[in-house]
């Protein structure tokens, strides 16, 4: 057993509560970075989603044009945009295959996700700079039929692209400016006034649509931020707010393959509250929840933003070390023993193992239980550290 100075305890502890405090009060926070990151991810992978989708209704659409211009227009300039289109759009096909390949083997994270989306709205302005092209073609005749049919179809394919892609605002903005101003721009400058009125509700189109791409994204980003919140609720235990056994076997099942790819090391603790059905019965069950509580609150504010601290059951706590040998670990968790001793009015006893990728983690929590009562048969109020 590893003894500290109580005062040093104290003084690290102080200065962690005050670190959380105003982590607390601040909103740009790492968390709340962390938190944003996870929106914009969950946001991406949708725009990823309804890209095949998108795709077919601008394939559609590019082949329904041909059909009304190919006798107003020059045969070889329609097959130059033609393949101007198909240029731009087959690249989307692959990056699309890219991104669902990388998503299935865990190489999409939230640390990159968000220059998926730059691919995508670089992809998207290209294709948009293709479709503003067909308000300037030359067309032989009925110019002002022609240009009524090319506000027709950029509203249409505005519309497939603000109702499937909302997810990513600036990208369907570049596009919905990209192809109606300059259509606008080559309305009024015909100087046709039997043409200004197709003109004018062209703009109100514009501006209708750019609203409603406002409220999409802003209601799309509500429901992913309440799965979120779902999914993290899910994974927390109501009383205490650490995580719960499904987070943790989540947590382990990419620890482990790491840990053994990597030739790498972790330790789990494995602890509980000393008496605490005596403290129970003598304080009563109200008591005994603020006590959970509190020394909860004590783990959080003292193992390393790294470490995953769950309550295992009953009043068993089970906290995960990446990257930590059992020297350091033993360290770690005297130190966590001091701490829950000096602020609140419980002790607790526990056993810390080390990784061994001989042995699955079942394994190793039933020989950290083990190490836990032999602790409790010592004398209690000490940790213990073991195979």
């Amino acid at each position: 057993m590893i003894h500290f100075k109580k005062c040093e305890v104290v003084h690290n502890l102080e200065k962690r509560a005050v670190m959380k405090a105003r982590r607390t009060t601040n909103p740009t926070s790492s968390e709340c970075l962390f938190y944003t990151d996870t929106v914009d991810s969950e946001r991406i992978k949708l725009l990823y989603q309804a890209g095949h989708n998108g795709l077919v209704g601008g394939f559609l659409i590019m082949f329904l044009y041909p059909l009304f211009v190919i006798n107003k227009l020059d045969n070889n300039i329609l097959l130059i945009w033609l393949l101007c289109v198909l240029a731009v759009n087959i690249p989307r096909i692959f990056l699309l295959r890219s991104f669902n390949k990388k998503l299935l083997v865990g190489q999409i994270t939230n640390a990159n996700t968000k220059q998926w989306e730059n691919y995508f709205i670089f992809g998207f302005t290209l294709s948009g700079l293709v479709w503003s092209t067909i308000a300037f073609l030359p067309y032989h005749s009925d110019q002002v039929l022609c240009l009524l049919f090319v506000v027709l179809v950029h509203v249409g394919i505005n519309a497939i692209v603000v109702s499937t892609y909302s997810s990513s605002k600036p990208m369907v903005i570049i596009f919905l400016s990209l192809t109606l101003i300059p259509t606008m721009i080559k309305i009024f400058s015909t100087m046709d006034y039997s043409l200004f009125i197709v003109g004018i509700i062209g703009i109100a189109f514009y501006i209708v649509l750019y609203r409603a791409i406002h409220i999409h994204n802003q209601n799309l980003i509500k429901i992913i931020t309440l799965k979120i919140e779902n999914e993290e609720s899910s994974r927390k235990d109501s009383l205490t707010g650490l995580w719960n056994r499904r987070q943790l076997y989540e947590f382990i099942n990419k620890l482990m393959p790491r840990s053994i790819r990597h030739n790498e090391h972790f330790v789990i603790l494995l602890m509980d509250i000393d008496h605490f059905k005596r403290y129970n019965d003598t304080r009563g069950h109200t008591a005994g929840d603020k006590a959970l509580i509190k020394v909860s609150q004590i783990i959080t504010d003292t193992i390393r933003q790294e470490d995953l601290a769950v309550r295992y059951g009953g009043e068993e706590f089970l906290i995960v070390s990446p990257l930590t040998r059992a020297d350091a670990g033993i360290i770690a968790a005297e130190r966590l023993r001091i701490a829950i001793k000096t602020y609140s009015d419980v002790t607790v006893s526990g056993g810390l193992v080390e990784f061994d990728k001989n042995i699955s983690f079942d394994q190793m929590v039933l020989n950290a239980d083990r190490l836990l009562y032999k602790a409790k048969d010592q004398g209690r109020d000490r940790f213990l550290s073991g195979a």
